[in-house]
């Protein structure tokens, strides 16, 4: 530590990179989850968060890290003592600062300046924050422009761009953003309340201290802000300053009193999110599984060398045993000592260390911390489970439903969505334990577990789509401070543009469809690698609200749109077939990527079908396509047969289309009786 310590002290002040890391957020926003729990220690994808934190610090270049410690400190402190952190072996310097009379930001950055840590431009975040972005050189920009043209510059705020309906923005924590366009400079910056509707206000003046203004709704909050030197002397100052919002509404209110200003930078192909609520946990979650945070990813850290990432995002420790006919469908996350049943079926799944499965176990959408024990047959889709949560035989976890550690349901149990239970009752806001009844019909005689009323109810994890809801799009004004007599005549036709009767919000799908073929198009005229391709896709999904299963189906739909793309006229179907024989020789590696369970097949026949209801080119052809695919093993015989025999009622163009691959089917069907009958010789 001391030569580390030496080798900071040689550098010159401005050029030494600090960071201050908050350990705690000062909220219970993943409650009952991870009820007692500090958050540096709650686990993703099995790591602590604290241990992302400090790895992403050490892998940008950080010199010298403050570690705000404000809940149970000695148990992160343990920890922290345990880990490789402070045994002197990586280049970080480390300095953990206990402070449980800090209950906001507003106190970590008051000690900060009381105990005058801070030397130069510093990054400030939460462990609750998982990012790749390389930070150091948007902290040198932050530093060149404090210098050169903005000595006043104070902060810089980081975001990055998201629908609105993006499953990691919290609906409660909706950012209303308005800068100068030139030079990024924040002139207006709002939380939304949530359901929030009708007009948003903003100042008159805004607008007629800068030539240009750009108004944005289309952020993301990871968290993430550079501050220079002076913000903790600003936060002492003045003491109603306890929030980051509190701060920069300030700063920019009172920016002619202070002489303070600060900037925001948009982040568009790096990954960033904070995990403020549980359906931020549950979709950072499945971020980290997919690898869109690549190389945050669960393989990647430093002391799960015992992980191995097989297809299909599934990650498995070298202990963990699997039982006969159970299946790994896609991003499944086993941890040491995991034990799954026989006949198992698991589908976007963690399971946190030393857990067990029983026989005929479901779980889809669902997250284990250590030491949970389910019986056979329990089903749990969408669901956190805390440490130590006992299931037993025969329990039904509808979606959405959150245990705390230590919570016990009886057998033969069906748990209604959105249910949250705790193994205590929760405390009154005096401290004291409350007495409740224990609710017997959902924990059963035997059962352990209280009903936990969280603070916000407005963020349901069993919401559907997963994000959580939005309110409507609202309509924005410029408030001159003078009224006008027209104003509720206005009102009706206000509601009508904000409901988005009378100018409809972009569709987010049709963009990222548009974004994706353009990709396509580029990459088949120029040869641009696979690799290269699928993060471009990856990264235009990031900018819209898309589901996975969109995902899929778009993708085929764009490289089915290559053929023709810049025709005047439709193609005949030998032409058509021609041209699409080659791309698809050329994206079958892409294809490869995105379609790779039963889920995605059934996106990729959707989108083929409903691509040759509307071009009578790709109709013709289809069974020739379905060939190629079947035969690259993109598509399993198994789903084309049920696919083609689906029983629900069709449409005239669907039965058609039907009828174009009624041969292949035929023969897919004598090949698969054949092979039945080889099967059957064998055994006799």
């Amino acid at each position: 530590m001391s030569s580390k310590k030496n080798q900071t002290n040689a550098l010159k002040a401005e050029d030494v990179v600090q960071a201050v890391l908050l350990s705690d957020n000062f909220t219970e926003n993943i409650a009952p989850y991870s009820l007692n729990s500090p958050l540096g220690l709650v686990p993703l994808v099995n790591v602590p968060l604290l241990d992302y934190a400090l790895e992403y610090l050490e892998a940008v270049g950080i010199h010298e890290c403050f570690i705000y410690l404000c809940k149970s400190p000695d148990e992160v402190k343990k920890y922290i003592s345990a880990s490789r952190w402070l045994d002197g072996s990586n280049p970080m310097v480390i300095h953990i600062q206990t402070a449980e009379d800090c209950l906001s930001l507003g106190d970590v950055m008051r000690d900060l300046d009381a105990k005058a840590l801070i030397q130069s431009d510093f990054l400030l975040m939460s462990v609750d924050c998982i990012t790749n972005v390389d930070i150091v050189p948007i902290i040198r920009e932050h530093s060149a422009r404090r210098k050169a043209d903005d000595r006043g510059s104070v902060m810089t705020l980081l975001y990055r761009e998201a629908s609105p309906r993006h499953p990691a923005r919290h609906w409660d924590a909706q950012v209303l953003l308005a800068a100068d366009q030139e030079t990024g400079r924040v002139v207006h910056h709002q939380r939304l309340a949530a359901g929030q509707r009708g007009k948003v206000t903003l100042p008159l003046h805004i607008f007629q201290a800068a030539s240009a203004v750009e108004v944005r709704y289309d952020l993301l909050d990871p968290g993430i802000s550079i501050c220079s030197p002076n913000v903790p002397q600003l936060f002492s100052d003045n003491f109603d300053f306890q929030t980051r919002d509190h701060f920069v509404k300030g700063i920019i209110v009172n920016e002619e009193i202070l002489g303070s200003t600060i900037y925001y930078k948009c982040l568009s192909a790096d990954y960033a999110a904070q995990i403020s609520g549980l359906n931020a946990l549950v979709t950072v979650t499945r971020d980290v599984m997919d690898r869109w945070a690549y190389p945050v990813v669960p393989e990647n850290r430093g002391h799960t060398s015992h992980i191995r990432c097989i297809q299909r995002n599934v990650y498995r420790h070298r202990t963990a045993t699997v039982g006969r006919d159970s299946r790994l469908e896609e991003s499944v996350a086993l941890a040491d000592g995991v034990i799954v049943g026989l006949r198992c079926r698991l589908l976007r799944a963690v399971v946190g260390p030393g857990c067990r499965l029983g026989d005929d176990v479901v779980l889809e959408d669902a997250v284990l911390d250590a030491g949970c024990r389910l019986g056979d047959r329990t089903r749990a889709c969408r669901a956190l489970l805390g440490a130590g949560v006992q299931l037993r035989p025969d329990v039904v976890l509808e979606p959405g439903c959150v245990l705390g550690p230590g919570v016990v349901v009886d057998e033969m149990r069906t748990l209604p969505a959105g249910t949250r239970l705790a193994a205590q009752p929760r405390p009154d806001e005096f401290g004291d334990l409350q007495q409740p009844e224990v609710p017997r019909e959902l924990v059963g005689d035997s059962g352990r577990g209280f009903v936990y009323a969280a603070d916000d109810e407005d963020d349901p994890l069993a919401a559907a789509p997963l994000g959580p809801a939005v309110p409507p799009p609202a309509s924005v004004s410029s408030d001159s401070g003078e009224s006008s007599d027209d104003e509720d005549d206005e009102g009706e036709e206000g509601e009508e543009w904000a409901s988005g009767a009378a100018s409809p919000p972009l569709d987010d799908t049709r963009m990222f469809y548009n974004e994706v073929l353009d990709s396509l198009v580029r990459g088949y005229s120029e040869k641009i690698r696979t690799e290269n391709l699928i993060l471009e896709v990856n990264s235009s999904k990031f900018a819209y609200n898309v589901t996975v299963q969109e995902l899929n189906s778009l993708v085929v739909k764009a490289i089915l749109s290559v053929p023709e793309h810049g025709c005047d006229q439709p193609l005949p179907p030998p032409a058509f077939l021609a041209k699409l024989q080659s791309v698809l020789a050329t994206f079958m590696p892409l294809l490869a990527n995105y379609i790779k369970n039963e889920e995605s097949e059934w996106s990729c026949l959707r989108a083929l079908e409903t691509f040759s209801c509307e071009h009578a080119a790709m109709a013709a052809c289809l069974a020739k396509v379905l060939m190629v695919l079947y035969q690259k093993d993109i598509l399993s015989e198994t789903t084309i047969l049920a696919w083609y025999n689906e029983s629900q009622e069709l449409t005239p163009e669907a039965v058609r289309v039907r009828q174009q691959v009624r041969r292949l089917v035929e023969w897919l069907e004598q090949a698969d009786e054949e092979s039945e009958d080889d099967s059957g010789s064998d055994d006799d």
